[in-house]
């Protein structure tokens, strides 16, 4: 057999290795130009969130400066705007229409969850619950829960022993199903200066768990029968109709060619100069999935 030429094998492996090379090379750049893409996909997606949170938030500022009460009719009322170009829609949420979890009656609560489809037992249960998170004592409430029930069921969290900071820290809460957390949370609130709800102020889905307690006179308790007190669709009076009261505004645009919703939520302080402190901050408003739920 004839030997090639050391020179013609070396200018072999040589070829070899080039082709090699433009090949990883090829292959980097591939990998280098999804990656450059993905990062400027991403880049974008953020940058457009920033602008989209600061348009809420500017119009958030301009509706209570300028819209959310109207001197000549003297009332408080949602609308739209608009902004910077941007047509966005402002619905009021008046926080004293939903049930605050920490000042709401053992009685409220349990038939919040009754209402909900819980199991009578079930609902008085995590009504207790919810009273033994709240409160600063170690002593069990009724059926409820204090850090030993939880330490009991393998649960790393436990009650405060104090107020709930957010409607979201009830998901922690023993025994709290994840659909009926679901359900229950549009209707809750940790910012009203009420224990009762002010059903003038009330959603529907509020509405319906007090006209739920009242048609099955829960717990023998005299409940107001909502469908005889009207929904305040513009809320007239002065400062002192609201002054203190908190307010959820849920801000909806299109942008980008996407509906988009922000919300914030503020305790109103005075007309006199339409003054007010921020609670939240703006945030794009999380779908929560209420399907099956009663009350939705």
């Amino acid at each position: 057999m004839t030997e090639e030429p050391e020179d013609k094998q070396d200018a072999g492996m040589a070829l070899i290795a080039v082709t090699w090379t433009v090949l990883l090379l090829s292959i980097f750049a591939a990998g280098a130009l999804a990656l450059s893409l993905s990062m400027r996909q991403t880049v974008s997606s953020v940058e457009q969130d920033v602008k989209d949170r600061l348009l809420a938030q500017s119009a958030a500022t301009l509706f209570m400066k300028e819209y959310f009460y109207d001197p000549v009719k003297k009332a408080f009322r949602g609308g739209g705007l608009d902004v910077l170009g941007t047509h966005v829609d402002v619905e009021v949420e008046y926080e004293t229409g939903k049930i605050n979890i920490n000042r709401a009656s053992y009685d409220v609560l349990s038939a919040l969850f009754a209402a909900e489809g819980e199991p009578a037992d079930d609902a008085y249960a995590l009504a207790a619950r919810i009273i033994d998170w709240r409160d600063k004592d170690d002593i069990v409430f009724g059926t409820g829960a204090e850090q030993a029930e939880y330490e009991a069921a393998g649960l790393t969290v436990g009650p405060r022993n104090g107020p709930f900071e957010k409607v979201g820290e009830l998901k922690y809460l023993l025994g709290l199903p994840d659909q009926t957390f679901n359900c229950v949370e549009p209707l809750l609130t940790v910012s009203s200066l009420n224990g009762d709800v002010d059903l003038s102020y009330a959603g529907q889905n509020v509405r319906q768990v007090y006209k739920w307690a009242y048609d099955n006179k829960w717990n023998g308790v005299v409940w107001p029968n909502p469908d005889t007190i009207n929904v305040a669709t513009e809320v007239a009076g002065t400062s002192n109709t609201i002054g203190g009261q908190s307010l959820t505004l849920k801000l909806s645009f299109t942008s980008d060619g996407v509906s988009k919703t922000y919300r914030t939520t503020l305790r109103f302080k005075s007309t006199a100069d339409m003054s007010y402190a921020m609670l939240s901050p703006v945030q794009k408003d999380v779908t929560i999935n209420v399907n099956g739920c009663p009350f939705a």
